[in-house]
């Protein structure tokens, strides 16, 4: 055998091995279980809607995986629809958070002040102010709200002192440095506007933009 066929037998055989490894891999199960139930997670979404089938209720509301208590474990917050004309249940909607103790879950959406009642579509979290919490931010049909983390377990609504309005549908957003915020909106079907607000350390941009 000569040196150059040695080398090529060689030089194939980890390559061999690897696509037995793949084709073993992709072979196995692949199985989820449900435990939300038995670690405490206890929500279920409702989109306030009737039988007048309003466009908002097809979009289904977003949550945020953040450690807000700085403990090293993901927290969920869940947002929840609210009720829409029409709408008869005998049964407060609101926002969730349910804080993570090792892997068991426990609503401290009362303590925490992020029990909000407005129809919630999407949120962020980021540490907008630098003082080592995480803050969050909701986008709401309607009015958005910026919540500041106090670090003591609990949330304050500074959208006001923070300089944010946007009352339009917002469906996402995302901060960015330098510690701005930007949010997606539509309220019809043919304007766009673009703001800009300075906030106590931080910048706060709104783009709205709509398609034609």
């Amino acid at each position: 055998m000569s040196q150059m066929f040695q080398h090529l037998v060689v030089r194939s055989i980890p390559l061999f091995s690897l696509l037995i490894l793949k084709s073993t891999l992709s072979a196995q199960p692949l199985s989820f279980k449900d435990v939300a139930a038995e670690r405490g997670l206890n929500f279920v979404h409702d989109h306030g809607g009737t039988d007048q089938k309003f466009y908002i209720e097809t979009m289904g509301s977003g949550c945020c995986l953040l450690d807000y208590d700085n403990d090293n474990d993901l927290d969920v917050f869940f947002l929840q629809g609210a009720p829409l004309p029409g709408w008869k249940k005998e049964v407060t909607l609101r926002n969730q958070l349910f804080r993570n103790d090792e892997g068991q879950f426990s609503d401290v959406t009362g303590e925490s002040g992020l029990g909000a009642t407005s129809y919630g579509v999407g949120c962020a979290a980021a540490d907008y102010d630098n003082d080592g919490d995480t803050d969050i931010y909701v986008t709401n049909f309607g009015d958005d709200i910026l919540y500041r983390n106090e670090g003591d377990g609990t949330f304050a609504d500074v959208t006001y002192i923070s300089g944010i309005s946007n009352p339009h549908w917002a469906s996402s957003a995302a901060f960015r440095e330098p510690t701005a915020i930007r949010t997606s909106s539509r309220a019809s079907p043919t304007a766009s506007s673009e703001t800009t607000r300075t906030a106590p350390s931080a910048t706060c941009r709104k783009r709205v933009t709509y398609p034609e």
